[in-house]
């Protein structure tokens, strides 16, 4: 299989998990808590998801040994666009008021840790599938 193909296919997978989880979160945050703090876990998660999908997009736009440089350029201008991302909706983030910003945060930071062992697990059950 493509390695491009391949992870997109890992990317979309993982994307799709994790905005699983993050609606998750938010019901159990609406059944423990409130709605506020449920509408805060899943704005600061999705947020996460969302800036991950971004970075996705332009990481695979290129692929091939001949586009190496496109790639680099490519990554570098999707991580630009991450943290650009991040820094607006934070700034708009914080100007609701209705949003409690620690849930925020925690939603957010949890989906950035959470993309690593999502990821690890992913790729061994693709990798079982093929073999």
């Amino acid at each position: 299989m493509d390695l491009a193909k391949a992870g997109k296919r890992l990317a979309k997978q993982m994307l799709v998990l994790q905005f699983a989880i993050v609606m998750t979160a938010g019901v159990l945050f609406y059944l423990l808590s409130d709605l506020s703090s449920a509408i805060s876990v899943v704005t600061g998660g999705t947020l996460s998801v969302l800036t991950n999908a971004v970075f996705s997009f332009y990481v695979f736009r290129f692929s091939g040994a001949s586009k190496t440089k496109e790639i680099v350029n490519s990554m570098k201008k999707g991580n630009k666009y991450k943290l650009l991302l991040v820094l607006v909706a934070f700034m708009v983030i914080y100007q609701l008021p209705f949003l409690d910003k620690a849930i925020v945060i925690l939603g957010f930071c949890s989906m950035l840790l959470l993309q690593y062992p999502i990821l690890i697990i992913l790729h061994r059950v693709n990798k079982a599938h093929v073999a």
